[in-house]
């Protein structure tokens, strides 16, 4: 058994430089293997996975050790009998593989994390008493255990990872992958993250909790008009601290430089998102002024009605509000698709793209089964 115990470790430094003979790791790694899992014959080395390995070291090095004892049961047979020609070969065919794994055919070091997240399993086996079952065999988790299981990674990587990006959402579902394959063989597919994915729910709902909270019902409300139905922000009674309408124009005027003189490949989103919600209340207030006014004059001209007098107009008065035209000539922005959509968002506080993705994941299946079962029964008459 020592010697099984040394070619194990031998292995395990070759695939793993950064692991030295004073590192507990490789008793760690070796004693696991040959007590815990039971690989005790150089021909069970085939039968080692990279759940073996994931308590120890990182995901991509327990994937990187997943290779090299996948090889060391075809070539490990040399380096017991101390042939040093064997060991050569056995030693190439460990490092190419563990390069093919870590980075490419060149030898590549994978990448370095930024961060230290570890996902609490202990945490995610408590959303019911099948998930864990469900997990170990391989099987695709139910909708409310994925949203469950969405809530609570968010919350653990919130806790730890403030200021987390999308590769961590990346990261962690490469960890959820290298523990549970079966249960999440569809992520990450060729290395994209899909727009109905567990990875992108994640960004998702963890960008949604960061957005600052709704303004009161003061600054918020909307009056009782057809115009305004289904909008949570339209009207906002007072400008963002720290600004006045001197710098609401210096900002707008920045949005219609931006529109005006740069190419439309070269936009910075983001800085233009930012410059939208930060003149939000100027935009509502300019886009409104044609409702209000219409409501306004409505109610005026059936006071003037009751009251036997004659009215006139005051729509297009002294004071008349923007046409489309003139909105467009100050806000070019918000008749872009990216910037209609934001601003769209901003006023129903109903972000389309989460939307979407819920449907996709909680509705789709059931529309597709009723069109299905109708088509079903068309076709039978």
């Amino acid at each position: 058994m020592d010697g099984l115990h040394d070619l194990f470790a031998q292995t395990i430094k070759r695939a793993l430089p950064r692991l030295t003979d004073a590192d507990d790791d490789i008793n760690n790694i070796v004693d696991n293997l040959v007590n815990t899992v039971g690989i005790n014959t150089l021909e069970l080395t085939v039968h080692v996975r990279e759940e073996d390995f994931t308590n120890i070291v990182l995901p991509v090095e327990a994937r990187i050790l997943k290779a090299a004892f996948a090889v060391l049961n075809v070539t490990g047979r040399d380096r017991q009998d101390d042939d040093n020609g064997g060991a050569d070969r056995v030693n190439r065919d460990l490092n190419a593989e563990a390069n093919a794994n870590a980075g490419d055919a060149q030898g590549r070091r994978p990448r370095r994390r930024n961060h230290n997240f570890v996902i609490d399993w202990r945490d995610i086996y408590n959303i019911d008493d099948k998930i864990k079952t469900r997990l170990q065999r391989g099987k695709k988790i139910r909708k409310k255990q994925r949203k469950s299981l969405v809530s609570r990674i968010v919350t653990q990587v919130r806790n730890r990872v403030p200021h987390a990006t999308r590769q961590t959402f990346v990261d962690v579902m490469e960890d959820m992958k290298a523990k549970y394959e079966g249960s999440f063989k569809h992520e990450l597919a060729n290395g994209a993250v899909g727009k109905t994915s567990i990875t992108a729910s994640m960004q998702s709902k963890f960008d949604n909790d960061r957005r600052p909270p709704p303004r009161t019902k003061t600054e918020t409300e909307a009056p009782n008009i057809k115009a305004a139905y289904g909008c949570r922000k339209w009207r906002v009674s007072r400008l963002p601290d720290g600004e006045t309408p001197d710098t609401q124009e210096e900002k707008r005027m920045e949005l219609v430089r931006i529109f005006t003189t740069e190419r439309p490949r070269a936009w910075n989103w983001e800085n233009i998102n930012n410059l939208i919600d930060d003149t939000y209340a100027t935009q509502r207030m300019e886009i409104n002024r044609q409702a209000e006014l219409i409501e306004k004059d409505k109610k005026a001209r059936a006071k003037a009605k009751r009251l036997g007098k004659e009215y006139e107009s005051v729509v297009n008065g002294d004071d008349p509000a923007y046409t489309t035209a003139s909105l467009r000539d100050r806000w070019p922005f918000l008749f872009t698709a990216n910037g209609m959509k934001h601003h769209f968002d901003f006023l129903t506080s109903n972000h389309m793209d989460a939307q979407i993705a819920n449907f996709v994941e909680e509705k789709l299946d059931d529309m597709l089964e009723f069109l299905m079962e109708k088509k079903g029964a068309r076709t039978k008459k």
